[in-house]
């Protein structure tokens, strides 16, 4: 096999030996430009083979415990030496990226950190790594997902060319209004923005300002994902977020929760819902999580070409 590009171990709980990737590294080192293990074998075999690793992903590992993954200091020569290749890294446990050196990132373009135990490092990242394009903060507890709130509103100017941002907070706790306010904050000068996926689990009704309220800041926006909490909501809302959706969106994911008591009539609400999606006559992708079942009618209606779906994940785009 002397003509690989692309590495994928998908078996968390047997790590390639050693040798697998040294024979890999003879066969296709310089042509191989992607990896992806779990991290706790990343730790285990060596990398440096790979000269023109652009893309790599350290993905969860079933057989250890987060706090068993050991340092990565390891790592840290093959980071290095790939540190103008590389363009794309994708970390889990997130926080093991601060243990590598800075230098290592300034050319680096994609940047994806999952459930990290600390954001500490993040500020460096804002203000060494110009080149980056694409940033992912993904299953964030409630203590992390309140570290980003300085971290956002203390540093709004960074990373202007950013052209996707996905903030994932853990949908299990609701998060303080503080966090919107600084997400919207951070987007107020992201003109470049063309993706921008959000699950912040606000609580119904707790804020004055919504995610989607930044959204007529955000001219190039093509793709948008968000989720939307309510126990009251009306017509009058329908109309404010179809004001600030852009026309041109190509794809849209929304996650439906309104929280109204048993009984609550709820179809004068769907007209107002089946007409915002129709305008958007660029969608090629709409996606609707609708846990509460709110709006029955919207699923039953023909709205063109496009289909809704209660059984995918959010975060899809």
């Amino acid at each position: 096999m002397d003509n690989i590009r692309s590495f994928h171990w998908y078996c968390s709980y047997l790590f390639p030996k050693p040798y697998v990737l040294d024979a890999l590294a003879k066969s296709s080192g310089p042509l191989l430009t992607e990896i992806s293990l779990p991290y706790m074998a990343a730790l285990k075999v060596s990398l440096s083979g790979f000269p023109n690793l652009r893309v790599l992903r350290l993905v969860h590992d079933n057989r250890t415990e987060p706090e068993d993954y050991g340092s990565p200091r390891d790592l840290t020569s093959d980071i290095e030496a790939n540190s103008i290749a590389l363009t794309h890294l994708s970390v889990y446990p997130g926080s093991a990226i601060w243990k590598f050196p800075m230098r290592s990132f300034l050319e680096l373009q994609e940047l994806e950190i999952i459930e990290p135990d600390d954001l500490g490092g993040l500020v460096l990242v804002f203000h060494h790594c110009s080149a980056l394009r694409s940033l992912a903060l993904c299953a964030l507890t409630f203590p992390i997902a309140e570290q980003l709130v300085p971290l956002l509103t203390t540093s709004p100017a960074t990373l202007p060319d950013l052209t996707a941002l996905k903030i994932m907070i853990d949908p299990t706790v609701y998060s303080p209004p503080q966090v919107t306010v600084a997400v919207s904050t951070f987007l107020a000068n992201k003109r470049r923005l063309r993706m921008l996926d959000t699950i912040l689990n606000e609580e119904p009704d707790s804020l004055e300002l919504h995610i989607w309220e930044s959204l007529p800041e955000l001219p190039a926006l093509e793709v948008l994902g968000f989720d939307l909490h309510s126990r009251h909501w009306s017509t009058d809302e329908t109309q404010r977020l179809d004001q600030s959706i852009p026309l041109s969106l190509s794809a849209l994911l929304v996650d439906i929760q309104i929280h109204q008591p048993l009984g609550t009539q709820t179809e004068p609400y769907s007209p107002e819902w089946i007409s915002l999606i129709r305008k958007r006559t660029s969608l090629g992708y709409l996606h609707v999580l609708d846990v509460q079942g709110t709006f029955g009618r919207l699923r039953k209606s023909r709205i063109g070409r496009w289909k809704t779906s209660d059984d995918l994940s959010p975060g899809i785009l």
